[in-house]
């Protein structure tokens, strides 16, 4: 027995050697910044070729964005006083707070439109700007993960993770204001962590403010995540200065470069005004941070607006109080949590789509569920994962960062979670339960997870190259842009009078 056993453990020793020597190379190749620029290009050309040949519109509202941009393209001034009749298949845009993103994409609009530019080209042109800023995104987010104290490898896995999900070159893809901001968000996390140990204090407040109110005015519902700023702020500063806050500021003013303070302040005044003209003036008169179209517009208007008419529908025939609504618990387990999700893994357009603007949106939706392996091994890391964040949470690097981030996380989450129970309650259906209001967090999130697998592995680290080669293998049938070349359908495509110009 003695000699079969030896030769056992000599082998299990040799096994586990070679695999400590991989992960050493894997450590190595991951942290590498050729294999950074190497994420870049992937998720670039995979969301390219999705914008290239997806017909018009993609399924997240391009021809709400596109519409709304053409209106915009018309006038010089980011407020819109009065709307054209038009405008109605949007509800109302006057008072509406997520309109800096379509002000914004109405200057290569105009410039498209100068050198007489048809929509096909319109929209590819502005598909491809939205890549640019996702793209972009991710030099930010990788700054991020650092001052988060990651390791270069895992935050180039974070990142390769992250673009991974069919979701993230389907979104980079779309005229949509997520794709600013996914370029806003990391800015502003990394701003309010400066604030844990920077001399700068007054330069990373203001920055801090700015972003936070360009944020609100690109897209509402990241009003949480600006809340939970402004909280993380105030904590940060009360701990680390308690009484002494002002002398502080008044230091890092009195030493701060004067140019860079001046742009902080006018990114502070800028932003913060944007907020209060557009929240604080919406309460004030309409006694909510975003107007019923109704309010400002007469029910035969508003009623063009396929989102507003269905709400308006549904809350008439829906009573509230009826006793066969799911519970809270039931609804998060069977209905929220899948369809948020699943709805990660989603690609696909309208059937009914049209380059013409100005009209009644879309309906009949042609998608794909992605693959279904790829879908439930993922699912089984992330629970595993999320069950090491809460055994190690507190043995974890970077205190502030964990805390900053999975706090905004739970802030932001319980916002979308309350308004799908909400729309349940009062509609009789959760309208807008879709996986694409979580992929802001979907880097954050996996960042955090893979920090604690580091800290679960660090006595068995021959085990990591394993998991890590089983994850990519069962991702292989859907990662990144292999979802959309396996599951599309020649509907979804441009036709021929469309492409055939780029396409040959």
């Amino acid at each position: 027995m003695t000699a079969p056993s030896s030769s056992l453990k000599k082998a299990h020793n040799r096994l586990t050697n070679w695999l400590v020597r991989v992960e050493a190379v894997l450590r190595h190749v991951l942290a590498s910044r050729w294999f950074f620029y190497a994420i870049i290009a992937w998720f670039v050309l995979g969301a390219s070729w999705i914008a290239l040949i997806t017909s018009f519109p993609m399924l997240f509202d391009e021809n709400y964005h596109l519409g709304v941009i053409e209106i915009y393209s018309r006038q010089w001034s980011p407020f819109m006083t009065s709307q054209p009749d038009e405008a109605a298949f949007y509800g109302d845009i006057t008072r509406n707070p997520s309109y800096l993103y379509w002000y914004l994409m109405s200057f290569p609009y105009r410039l498209f439109e100068l050198f007489g530019f048809g929509v096909t080209e319109q929209v590819i042109g502005l598909r491809f700007i939205n890549i640019s800023l996702a793209g972009i995104a991710l030099v930010f987010w990788r700054r991020l993960l650092l001052a988060a104290k990651l390791s270069p490898a895992l935050s180039h896995l974070t990142l390769l993770l992250y673009t991974m999900v069919p979701m993230a070159p389907y979104l980079a893809a779309h005229i949509n204001y997520d794709n600013l901001v996914m370029l806003l968000l990391p800015l502003l996390f990394i701003s309010v962590l400066k604030l844990v140990d920077t001399p700068y204090v007054l330069r990373y407040v203001l920055v801090a403010a700015g972003l936070a109110g360009v944020l609100s005015v690109v897209k509402f519902s990241t009003l949480p995540i600006v809340l939970a700023a402004a909280i993380s702020v105030a904590v940060i500063l009360a701990i680390r200065f308690r009484s002494k806050l002002l002398p502080a500021v008044y230091a890092s003013w009195r030493h701060g470069k004067r140019g860079v303070l001046v742009a902080a302040a006018l990114l502070a005044i800028g932003g913060v005004g944007l907020f209060i003209e557009r929240y604080s003036v919406n309460y004030l008169t309409y006694g909510s941070h975003e107007p019923e179209c109704e309010q400002l517009h007469g029910y035969e208007s508003c009623s063009q607006y396929s989102v507003w008419i269905r709400n308006h529908d549904a809350e008439k025939r829906t009573d509230s109080g009826r006793s066969d609504i799911a519970s809270p618990l039931e609804f998060t387990a069977m209905w929220w949590v899948p369809n948020i999700y699943g709805g990660l893994f989603v690609n696909g357009t309208f059937s009914d789509g049209s380059t013409q603007l100005h009209q009644f949106m879309p309906q009949n939706v042609v998608a794909t569920s992605g693959d279904k392996v790829m879908r439930n091994v993922s699912a089984a890391f992330m629970l595993i994962g999320l069950v090491f964040l809460v055994i190690f949470w507190r043995r974890l690097p970077s205190r502030a960062t964990r805390y900053v981030l999975g706090g905004t996380f739970l802030l932001y989450a319980g916002a979308v979670w309350f308004t799908n129970y909400s729309n349940l309650i009062n509609l009789g259906y959760p309208y807008a339960t879709q996986g694409r209001y979580m992929v802001p967090f979907i880097i954050p999130l996996v960042g955090l997870v893979l920090l604690a697998y580091a800290y679960a592995t660090k006595n068995v680290v021959a085990l990591r190259p394993i998991l890590l080669v089983i994850m990519l293998i069962c991702s292989i049938g859907g990662a990144g842009i292999i979802t959309y070349l396996r599951f599309s359908e020649p509907s979804w495509y441009w036709d021929e009078t469309h492409l055939g110009r780029y396409l040959g």
